[in-house]
């Protein structure tokens, strides 16, 4: 049975490369929201190196494997900017 993964608020995801060694911004998972129109979950995500930075991306292309992988966060590191 396949398990349902979901996206919440706080979870940074980095896109994969087609182009190898090519720089991929992290993103940062400011709201998730449901579609009235399209029924579809989305995800506000802002540019971890930029806040104001931001787009709407499907939470099923956030969560493929093929797109994007989740950067953990070590526990000891509160987010804030060094």
């Amino acid at each position: 049975m396949t398990q349902l993964r979901t996206v919440e608020v706080g979870q940074r995801f980095r896109g994969l490369a087609s182009t190898p060694g090519r720089w991929m911004p992290t993103w940062v998972v400011k709201e998730v929201f449901t579609s009235r129109i399209d029924g579809v979950e989305y995800a506000r995500v802002g540019a971890a190196d930029d806040p104001g930075r931001e787009k709407t991306i499907a939470v099923s292309a956030l969560l493929d494997p093929r797109l994007h992988v989740e950067e953990r966060r070590a526990e000891h590191d509160s987010g804030a900017p060094r």
